[in-house]
């Protein structure tokens, strides 16, 4: 598998219209930033007309935001005047946990006076599957709380320092979310629930293209849907539980930390 791209540098960007660099693969003219793998994937990146990748000193040709979790991948470079760049990277873990990354070139024609430019972010994300679950584990041990895909699977999205973040990158989709407690309980103890509202926001949800109704009752399930406005924007939540004492029966209102949900912005490249 392999993502082919052509890169040209627009020397008059007007975002979102237009970027730094125009993309472009063989069967799309005009492509966006947004690449999808579902298996580890070869990426070549061919510059247009005079720009060129450095392949010695500082900058190199290509910065990660976001890199794989084994690490930045190693690179060649090659084409007659240094303009093709490939490197491999394998399948992101999750649909909100994508690789991003930047390259780096000189778009001037005389080597001894170069002129530095960034692209903007591509990013390689997990394509969109059929079943938009995921599942918010709660501890009854300590209190952890962790969204993972599956019971077997480790946290979903990027740890920066104490926070957790989402990364959307596919604009309109769906989100859904199961509580479950770890370990499970069994009767006659009351297993953890959402409690109502459900989610505490940072600010109001639709201001940042998400639409979410509140539930009502205590329930295990969540769902809530983001739109093609909330690309560029970024909120964050709290997942609020009830936890109730089997032997009191005394209830107990429990916050998740804060998982921040950004919406990067993906537009024609």
């Amino acid at each position: 598998m392999a993502i082919e791209f052509t890169a040209t540098f627009n020397s008059s960007p007007a975002p979102p219209t237009s970027n730094q660099f125009s993309l472009a693969t063989e069967d799309d003219p005009s492509h966006d930033n947004l690449f999808t793998v579902s298996d580890t994937t070869e990426v070549k990146i061919t510059l247009t007309g005079d720009a060129s990748f450095f392949i010695t000193g500082s900058p190199g040709p290509i910065v990660w935001s976001l890199p794989p979790d084994s690490g930045e991948p190693n690179y060649a470079v090659s084409g007659s005047s240094n303009n093709i760049l490939t490197f491999i990277v394998p399948e992101p873990p999750h649909v909100l946990h994508p690789w991003v990354f930047r390259f780096v070139v000189n778009v001037s024609d005389e080597p001894s006076n170069p002129v530095v430019v960034r692209s903007q972010n591509i990013y390689i994300a997990k394509p969109l599957g059929t079943d938009p679950r995921d599942y918010l584990q709660y501890s009854t041990t300590n209190g952890n709380f962790a969204l993972v895909p599956n019971l077997s699977s480790p946290q979903v999205g990027v740890n920066l320092g104490e926070e957790l973040v989402l990364v959307n990158v596919h604009g309109s989709r769906s989100f859904s979310v199961n509580l479950v407690s770890d370990p499970p309980v069994t009767p006659p103890t009351p297993a953890p629930l959402f409690e109502p509202p459900g989610i505490y926001w940072s600010s109001d949800p639709a201001l940042s293209g998400i639409s979410f109704t509140p539930i009502e009752l205590p329930t295990s399930t969540l769902s809530f849907t983001t739109d093609s406005s909330a690309m560029g924007h970024s909120i964050s939540l709290q997942f609020a539980i009830v936890v109730t004492n089997s032997t009191t029966g005394e209830s107990t209102t429990v916050l998740s930390p804060d998982p921040i949900i950004i919406n990067s912005t993906i537009g024609d490249g």
